[in-house]
């Protein structure tokens, strides 16, 4: 069954989703699209959406966002 996430900014691009182990939530990064008429992109921000109601969250209270590292390895 496919629910629309919601909650997050306006605009923003998913990234890297990620399920729960118990299938709950899904752990995701948010990022501004940056391109050449939007306003400069923001770092990266971590996210946490309940599966049953779609409903987004910053995964860290607001004055406590950290940055993410944006290096990945395969």
């Amino acid at each position: 069954r496919c629910r629309p996430i919601r909650g997050y900014p306006e605009g923003s691009w998913i990234n890297y989703a990620s399920w729960s182990p118990d299938g709950t939530k899904i752990a995701f990064t948010v990022r501004s699209p940056g391109g050449p008429y939007d306003p400069p992109r923001r770092p990266l921000e971590l996210w946490v959406a309940d599966a049953a109601t779609g409903q987004a969250r910053p995964a860290m209270p607001p004055g406590e966002q950290r940055l993410l590292n944006t290096v990945f390895d395969e």
